[in-house]
């Protein structure tokens, strides 16, 4: 019964790792990383040089920051889909360093305190990060699975609604968000 017990619990934690991978797959088309950046931008994959740092003021900007985040928020109420941080728009790769941290652990605890301070806590399930090397440079890779519930970007006091809609990201007004839910929700 003891070994009957732990079999089952092995077979559900390997189903329990194959479903994520599959999520995973289904997000990004189960492309590679390269081959992600090659196709470019689209309704589904989205470029950022950086997660923080303004490239031409050459210091941190919340602008910066809140257009990664409303990125993940449009995945999250749309279909889902891959952001690389650490790509420009052009596909050239540049990498996690012009962010400008001390290490890895310290750019990955911010990424996660950022999703959690203006995504939320609960919708960290439908969200998946990790540097992944592409030759000599890290890339940030966050895979988003679509949220069954409305995900809001919350920035202070202010909330809002984003979708993908072909390569961009749009906010919806109040009436958009509501007619926007209506249709989604069976």
């Amino acid at each position: 019964q003891h070994l009957s017990r732990k079999l089952q619990e092995e077979n559900r934690q390997l189903a329990d790792q194959l479903q994520h991978l599959h999520q995973e797959s289904v997000a990004d088309g189960g492309l590679s990383v390269p081959e992600l950046i090659r196709r470019g931008e689209n309704e589904r994959v989205e470029f950022k040089s950086t997660m923080r740092w303004n490239l031409k003021s050459d210091k941190a900007d919340r602008a910066v920051e809140k257009a990664w985040l409303k990125s993940l928020v449009a995945f999250l109420n749309t279909d889902g889909g891959t952001l690389l941080v650490g790509v420009d728009d052009d596909g050239t790769v540049v990498g996690i360093g012009p962010d400008r941290f001390e290490n890895e652990d310290k750019y990955r605890l911010h990424v996660n305190n950022r999703i959690k301070e203006h995504i939320g806590l609960a919708n960290t399930a439908f969200i998946r990060y990790e540097l992944k090397p592409i030759g000599d440079l890290k890339v940030l890779v966050v895979t988003c699975r679509p949220s069954n519930q409305p995900v809001f970007l919350k920035m202070g006091r202010d909330e809002e609604f984003f979708i993908r809609i072909g390569p961009g990201s749009r906010k919806l007004t109040p009436s958009e968000i509501v007619a926007y839910v209506a249709r989604k929700v069976p």
